[in-house]
């Protein structure tokens, strides 16, 4: 059975024991100066910080990075390693082989309790007022204070029979109104559309800090009409605690550290935006999106809550979609008869990359390359996460796709400068990266680069056959295997 972190301070006691944690006890603001300390700690791969001393909150403490790349140099992902339940220093393509199944196992529905432990303190009514929880204005240019960048938003449809938990930007407009940033091909967007046409508002309930499993999967793409408290249950082989929301509509994880609970409006937009993105910039854009009322606050004694600052890589973003976009590639290639190892979508590249490895066997399986492109860029664009990349690199299974150097190695020394890049027909895409144009971005649809850095692709490689020169290629298993363990210890867990 995997192991299960049922909390998260658990997972902070755990990461401490790691090494990968680190208290801040200076007093910091919440006005930009979360936002940079979270921006510093993420890209300087230090341990994640937990900031103590909050100006104006001394009741609250505040997390970055909780499933950000770690201060282990040689095993990045070890964050999401340990909150799946995996040993921490899995190598990441591991990771997602076993992740490839994750919604097809066996579901466990959830476990229901009685008392948890955010309902110590319960806000309702006119005491309700979210310029007491501490909301940080993140970058400088952002629209707003956001009150939610990594807590878990629970919607539900209205016949109960779909609980979708997901994470999602949300914005502070007043003392009990908010917005969500959404768009039609989230589950959010699905089921809102489900009430507005009964012309009733959405129930909603905000877990900040539940345990580190469903924040998660709160970032990994399930399937529609599937529970993701059912699919974790799954994965750990015994059900996740639920417990019901303080307004009674909703069933939360019971690990959280807080609720915030109301209901959506059926049409009423407000202002939200600029915000700085995944994508690692921070654009002028602003938006109409759906306005929430809050109806009920609950919380545990001195919660601690996340943030992120969302940006250039590597922070928490990358390595939650990076880690679960991968897995969905793989299964959907591998479910469509692609002759390939694994899909990456590589962190580095703000998710912009697909890296994909092709086993030598597609030399048999199609009567040429362009045969095999056409085949390989129908079950990409068929993937339910092809609207986040612009690029897909095809590349041999010599190269670790986790390793940027190696990727740019095999990007620009075996695809063609003329003949090695194959542009695909339009398709849906988010809108919110700006490597797309506006226009583009408006009508959500752009093309994908399929860049092909395969060496049996040219068609004298037989003749004349190019052998990749590097450890893993050119010495017998045996002495590799002797010069690994003579340098084991110098290589195993390195700092950043």
């Amino acid at each position: 059975m995997r192991r299960h972190i049922k909390s998260f301070r658990e997972y902070l006691d755990i990461l401490n024991k790691q090494g990968d944690l680190q208290k801040y006890s200076q007093e910091v603001d919440p006005h930009l100066e979360i936002g940079a300390i979270s921006r510093y700690v993420i890209e300087q791969r230090l341990p994640m910080a937990v900031m103590d001393n909050i100006k104006g909150y001394p009741d609250y403490s505040m997390t970055t990075g909780v499933l950000a790349c770690s201060s282990f140099f040689t095993h990045p992902y070890s964050r999401m390693a340990t909150a799946l339940g995996f040993d921490p220093f899995i190598h990441p393509l591991e990771m997602i082989k076993e992740l490839g199944g994750f919604s097809h196992e066996k579901r466990v529905k959830p476990v229901k309790i009685n008392s948890p432990g955010f309902m110590k303190n319960v806000i309702e009514g006119d005491k309700v007022d979210l310029f007491n929880i501490p909301c940080p204005y993140l970058h400088q240019g952002d629209g707003g204070d956001y009150l939610n960048t990594i807590g878990t938003m629970v919607v539900k449809t209205p016949d109960n029979r779909w609980t979708n938990w997901h994470i999602c930007r949300v914005m502070r407009v007043d003392k009990n109104h908010l917005t969500v940033w959404t768009r039609q091909h989230q589950h959010f967007a699905m089921i809102h559309e489900e009430w507005k046409k009964l012309n009733k508002k959405m129930p909603f309930a905000i877990a900040l800090a539940p345990e580190p499993a469903v924040t998660a999967i709160s970032g990994i793409r399930v399937p529609a009409e599937v529970d993701e408290a059912d699919v974790l249950g799954g994965w750990f082989g015994e059900g996740i605690e639920v417990a019901t929301s303080p307004g009674g509509k909703l069933e939360v994880p019971a690990s959280c550290e807080m609720v915030i609970e109301g209901e959506m409006s059926i049409d009423t937009l407000h202002e939200e935006g600029p915000f700085g993105e995944y994508h690692g910039y921070l654009l002028a854009d602003k938006c109409n999106e759906l306005v929430g009322e809050v109806l009920t606050i609950a919380h545990v004694d001195k919660p601690v809550i996340g943030t992120i600052p969302a940006g250039k890589p590597l922070d928490d973003d990358h390595a939650i979609i990076g880690i679960g976009g991968s897995s969905t590639f793989t299964l959907a290639l591998k479910e469509a008869g692609m002759p390939v190892l694994d899909a990456w979508m590589a962190p580095e590249t703000a998710l912009h990359l697909l890296v994909v490895r092709v086993k030598p066997e597609w030399q048999q399986q199609y009567k040429n390359v362009h045969e095999f492109i056409d085949a390989l860029e129908a079950a990409i664009l068929s993937s339910p996460m092809s609207y986040v990349i612009a690029h897909a690199l095809v590349i041999d299974t010599d190269i670790d796709p986790t390793h940027p150097g190696d990727v740019l190695w095999a990007w620009s020394s075996r695809v063609h400068p003329e003949t090695g890049t194959r542009i695909t027909k339009p398709r849906y895409i988010t809108d919110m990266p700006p490597v797309f144009t506006p226009a583009e971005r408006k009508i959500h649809k752009a093309r994908l680069a399929i860049h092909v850095g395969l060496l049996g692709a040219n068609p004298n490689s037989a003749k004349d056959p190019v052998l990749p020169c590097g450890f893993n290629t050119l010495y017998p298993q045996a002495l590799k295997e002797k010069v690994i363990a003579a340098f084991s210890s110098q290589t195993s867990g390195r700092k950043a």
